[in-house]
């Protein structure tokens, strides 16, 4: 498997349009939903904030597009959860004695 460092002379400043256009605002959307953890909000169910949370986050990964990358949202009693999955290739190497 080839291992690359990033050119910054390339890749800064696509990483930075990105950061500007799609993290920065995504992250300030998801600070809006005042979303508290069940250990401070008894009644988080009703309210749906930790729903909107995790399906603001959801819809982030989808439109990333990386490559095998895969979601899914589950909602149970005492939490909203979203799994987030990523296969990785590990490399099978032997030692010589």
């Amino acid at each position: 498997m080839e291992r690359r460092l990033i050119d910054p002379r390339i890749d800064l400043p696509t990483i930075d349009k990105y950061w500007e256009s799609s993290v920065v605002p995504s992250l300030t959307e998801y600070i809006r939903i005042l979303n508290l953890s069940p250990m401070f909000d008894a009644d988080w169910a009703s309210g749906g904030l930790m729903g909107d949370a995790v399906e603001l986050v959801s819809q982030w990964i989808a439109a990333a597009q990386v490559p095998d990358l895969t979601t899914a949202k589950a909602l149970t009693a005492s939490m909203a959860h979203l799994l987030v999955t990523w296969p990785v290739q590990i490399e099978n190497q032997q030692q010589g004695t």
